[in-house]
């Protein structure tokens, strides 16, 4: 198992911090003590030791664990849960992890059962889902079961029964590669995202995808199973602040089941950072205008124009009065004969 820089209390002649350090020493007593006790029972040549090797660890404290088998009781469940999780494990299926009757499929599909079974898997707003996902050559990589489906026990159990064997090359970085781009598309954009990848030998290609899987938001686990695997390649796959567990063969993954699931249900019980909102941009303050800019000159209201006098309407002129006719005049009686003989008398 891998932990962090681990910063014990001091101890002072004060019942507070008396109390604190009993308080850790009686939870790391609780945790080893069985593991210690069942391999004496069995009569087993094991070791549990601390070391803390610069060259092949960088510094960070790894847990090395040598036949000491821990039972199914003594492995405990996730209790706290406050943060959901997508977890992919991306297991090995080349031609070597059946070398020398090594069983290492099969064991490999029994690890991710017994790990999946103390999760608490589901599609609630907390629950954790899994995929499973297997690797050999470079083109060799199958999805047995998505994300989206990996949300009861029983449906992920049964396609880990029913994982094909690849028995190809070893490409780790392909594999990593792939988990990133296709299987973690399905994540919830709420959880957190965890791959644990599961192999025995080395491949010269996961560098640049264990860094673009970290870019991506994905917490990386390395298990390295058997003297073949390359160490400082399985820290790379781990990244800086990762964890790193390894096991000597196939037959003792069972002696890391604990250490693996306790690292998952830490991810669990972590609640996820918020980001901080993004702060609106401030708006430069505009530079003084050097040559001041002039006051308007008010515009003078109008005066307003006085309305007409209206021209007097002209009185009709009077029609000219109707004449009198010119009475016929009056004639004496004897004119009409003077006129009548003074004409005959001209001709």
């Amino acid at each position: 198992k891998v932990f962090h820089s681990t910063h014990f209390p001091k101890f002072r002649v004060a019942s507070l911090d008396i109390a604190i350090s009993e308080v850790v020493f009686m939870k790391a007593f609780a945790f080893f003590l069985p593991v210690l006790a069942h391999a004496m029972e069995d009569g087993e040549v094991g070791s549990v030791s601390y070391v803390s090797d610069a060259s092949s660890c960088q510094g960070r404290t790894v847990l090395q664990t040598k036949a000491v088998s821990m039972t199914r009781e003594q492995v405990t469940e996730c209790t706290t849960v406050v943060t959901p999780l997508d977890l992919v494990f991306l297991v090995d299926s080349s031609g070597s992890i059946e070398q020398n009757n090594a069983q290492g499929h099969n064991r490999s599909k029994q690890f991710v059962k017994d790990v999946t079974n103390d999760l608490p898997v589901g599609d609630g707003a907390t629950d954790t889902r899994v995929a499973v996902v297997q690797f050999s050559s470079q083109l060799k990589q199958t999805t047995e079961i998505e994300l989206t489906d990996g949300i009861s026990k029983p449906a992920i159990e049964e396609a880990v029964e029913d994982m094909p064997f690849h028995n190809l090359d070893t490409w780790i970085g392909k594999g990593i590669n792939y988990t990133t781009a296709d299987t973690f598309k399905h994540s919830r954009p709420d959880a957190a995202k965890m791959l644990i990848v599961i192999a025995d030998g080395n491949s010269k290609d996961t560098q640049q995808g264990a860094d673009d899987a970290r870019d991506s938001g994905i917490d990386l686990v390395a298990v390295g199973v058997g003297d073949q695997i390359d160490e400082e390649e399985m820290q790379g796959i781990a990244g800086s602040n990762g964890k790193m567990l390894s096991v000597e063969d196939y037959a003792h993954l069972i002696t890391i089941l604990a250490n693996t699931t306790e690292i998952v249900c830490d991810e669990v019980s972590t609640p996820k950072p918020t980001p901080a909102p993004t702060p609106e941009p401030t708006l430069p303050t505009p530079k003084p205008t050097l040559n001041p800019t002039p006051v308007p000159t008010p515009t003078p209201t109008p005066e307003p124009t006085p309305e007409p006098t209206p021209e007097p309407t002209p009185k009709p002129t009077p029609e000219p009065p109707t004449s009198r006719p010119t009475p016929v005049p009056t004639l004496p009686s004897d004119a009409t004969s003077r006129i009548c003989v003074e004409k005959a008398l001209t001709r």
